[in-house]
């Protein structure tokens, strides 16, 4: 069986749960859809603090990662109700996550259970107006848990990092422009990303594995970076904080991380860690002077 992490992604109202609803009755007999949807575990409406919302959210993550773990492995008795569903051949299991997933980093959290499990892993964004969200918005009732405030909607709105095809990680995405879902489409979308599965990046990093390990010649880059930097004069950049630096652009190649700027994870996420070249390289060091640009 093939398993799929789908993404939906867009602006408060702007058709998300009506889509994940749709994809539920109407793809055809070789999909199983099953969804999650972060408004049945943090209501828009909620007064939670900002590490109570973190903490749902991590929540939620975990049992998406719980669920595409049981899925990878049909055969265990703990998805035994599955069994019947799973054990069929060309069967494609969704498992669609609804959610606004504004910030390229909340995307890219799935994208590593994906990795790490190996499957696949894709995002269908919905670009319909503001306009309109805002109408069907107001329309809601205030108590309902998709119900989202003038504020909430404005700082989503303009927060909202859309998929990028240029990034490795996010090739396979699909955007609705027009409001419509075309079904036919998406079964064909869902079944060519559901063969595109995600392959974990090595872990090996150290003199150990040899030059041509990929984190290996990473370190060494940064390292160099690093004492570079120390002996310029002109930088003005405590030595804790550069290696902090070198850390987390070490941490983001090895396994995905949110500590870094938009622009660093952005140039970090378009990288083919198969082979260092000297492309590599540069990106690694745009990363680091991106990221000593903003402790600045």
């Amino acid at each position: 069986m093939l398993v799929v992490i789908c993404l939906l992604c867009g602006i408060p109202g702007s058709g998300k749960t009506t889509l994940a609803d749709q994809l539920l009755t109407s793809l055809g007999d070789s999909f199983q859809v099953e969804k999650v949807s972060i408004d049945d575990h943090i209501p828009a409406h909620s007064d939670l603090n900002v590490a109570s919302w973190r903490e749902r959210r991590k929540d939620v993550l975990n049992n998406v990662r719980h669920r595409a773990d049981c899925l990878s492995k049909a055969d265990q008795t703990r998805v035994a109700d599955d069994a019947e569903v799973s054990n069929q051949l060309g069967v494609i299991h969704v498992l669609l996550v609804d959610d606004n997933m504004f910030y390229r980093s909340m995307r890219y959290s799935y994208y590593q259970i994906a990795r790490d499990l190996r499957l696949s892993f894709c995002q269908i964004l919905l670009t319909t107006s503001p306009h309109t969200c805002r109408q069907r918005i107001l329309a809601r009732d205030t108590s309902a848990p998709d119900y989202v405030g003038a504020e909430s909607f404005d700082r989503i709105l303009h927060s909202l990092q859309e998929p990028n095809t240029n990034l490795k990680w996010e090739r396979n995405s699909f955007v609705i422009t027009d409001n419509t879902v075309h079904i036919t489409a998406l079964e064909a979308f869902l079944r060519k990303s559901s063969a595109d599965v995600v392959i974990p990046l090595s872990r090996e990093c150290g003199p150990r594995h040899g030059v041509n390990s990929f984190l290996h010649r990473a370190d060494l880059a940064l390292r160099r970076l690093v004492k570079d930097s120390m002996t310029d004069g002109s930088m003005k950049v405590p030595g804790n904080q550069l290696a902090s630096v070198k850390k987390h652009i070490l941490h983001h190649l090895r396994e995905g991380s949110s500590f870094l700027g938009s622009e660093s994870q952005q140039l970090l996420d378009g990288l083919d860690c198969s082979s260092w070249t000297d492309d590599s390289h540069a990106v690694v060091s745009a990363a680091f002077y991106s990221e000593i640009g903003n402790l600045s």
